[in-house]
């Protein structure tokens, strides 16, 4: 810090506390809930989980870690393919 006095770095560094420490949107409560999920987003979000876990699933198949008869694991694909519609394409 050179050519800065002590004085000047205190009151810069006071000034930048105060900074922080004023009030804003979110401390005050003028900021709004998001808007709540429509239930086809919902869907959506659910069927994606199940599909990410097929995605690990069949690569646990490919390395012979699962031979992919397990009811469990059969149970996913099936959850995956009939949950899955057309609409979700444009959200992939």
């Amino acid at each position: 810090m050179t050519g800065t006095t002590l004085e000047a770095f205190r009151t810069s560094i006071k000034s930048r506390l105060n900074k922080m420490n004023e009030a804003s949107a979110v401390s005050t409560g003028a900021v709004s809930d998001p808007t709540p999920l429509s239930q086809s987003e919902i869907d959506f979000g659910a069927w994606r989980n199940d599909y990410r876990k097929w995605q690990k699933v069949k690569e646990l198949i490919t390395f012979e870690v699962l031979a992919g008869t397990e009811t469990q694991v059969v149970a996913l694909k099936n959850q995956v393919v009939t949950g899955f519609k057309a609409a979700y394409i444009d959200l992939i």
